[in-house]
């Protein structure tokens, strides 16, 4: 656990090419995140230094395409 005031952080990153609405994200298996355009997007849940996420699609878009994560999982590392 991290000391008292410890920096926390949040997951984001950009959609592109999303055709259709109903796309809904998750971090670590919670956290839905619904994205309705292309843009930037970040997590409401801040995570600390040194935590595992994991980007997931939970629901796909109406449209018909199949939407992906990239570069989806990892340990966030703070800069230092």
């Amino acid at each position: 656990m991290p000391p008292p005031g410890a920096p926390k952080f949040t997951i984001g990153g950009t959609v592109t090419g999303l055709a259709g609405s109903g796309l809904v994200l998750q971090n670590n298996a919670g956290d839905d995140l619904a994205v309705g355009a292309d843009g930037s997007f970040s997590f409401a849940t801040s995570l600390d230094d040194g935590a595992d996420y994991g980007v997931t699609v939970k629901t796909q878009p109406t449209a018909l395409q199949v939407c992906v994560a990239k570069r989806a999982s990892g340990r966030w590392r703070g800069r230092r």
